[in-house]
């Protein structure tokens, strides 16, 4: 009997397909009876990641779209509890700022999540034409300021938005950035995500110390991002 096994990985919106490794059937086999073999998990995320890499650099943004809100899509509905869980924030989200209307919904918030993605896997270091990123004044006058300073600076952001393109943005402007984030559950996802971030700049802290990498970076004047819940 063959089966894949889909479980979620760090990234919501991008199942983890497991690979396969074949095992001789268990237990007695009737004759005239064809048995598959069964198959065990081990994770090859970094395949997916790198085919849905290929797609959205191959592809128009309106078509990586499309399927960006398919999988997003897909994910919500395979996923009440969750789906449940996030409405219930941000519901809880939006009564707190005290905005008008109803808040957004799960499936808006992974749609946009998705997206978020695309773009970090779509990105081509050094390809002319991509989009600059929008700040506001508020931003604009911060990093202006820290820059000036010249001293260490850690930049603190949530786990949401295109954070990955944000860094590789930013890390653009300033001649690299170093990154401190808890690792993937499977290495070869994160060995994908680190040779990604650093096409970009961006140098993930994936040392056996990476707090007192961090602190020494700081000291010299580099700067430092970080993810509250990562």
């Amino acid at each position: 009997l063959l089966g894949v096994e889909v479980v979620a990985g760090s990234n919501p919106v991008a199942p983890t397909i497991e690979s396969i490794r074949w095992l001789p059937p268990r237990g007695p086999q009737p004759r005239g009876v064809l048995v598959g073999p069964r198959i065990r998990a081990h994770s090859v995320t970094d395949l997916g990641y790198t085919f849905a890499s290929f797609l959205a650099r191959g592809l128009p943004p309106s078509v990586t779209d499309s399927l960006a809100h398919i999988l997003s899509d897909l994910y919500v509905l395979s996923h009440p509890g969750r789906r449940r869980a996030v409405s219930r924030n941000l519901a809880w989200i939006w009564a707190e700022t005290g905005r008008d209307g109803p808040p957004p919904g799960a499936r808006e918030s992974y749609r946009i999540f998705a997206r978020a993605v695309r773009d970090f896997l779509a990105h081509v270091p050094g390809r002319p034409g991509e989009t600059s990123p929008r700040l506001s004044e508020r931003a604009r006058d911060a990093l202006a300021e820290a820059r000036r300073d010249g001293r260490g600076t850690v930049l603190v952001s949530g786990h949401f938005g295109p954070w990955e393109r944000a860094l590789q943005w930013l890390a653009a402007e300033l001649g690299g950035v170093d990154a401190l984030a808890a690792p993937h559950r499977s290495a070869a996802v994160e060995r994908f995500f680190v040779a990604r971030r650093a096409a970009g700049g961006v140098h993930t802290l994936c040392s056996s110390r990476p707090v007192v990498t961090a602190l020494q970076r700081l000291k010299a004047g580099g700067w430092l991002a970080a993810l509250a819940d990562r």
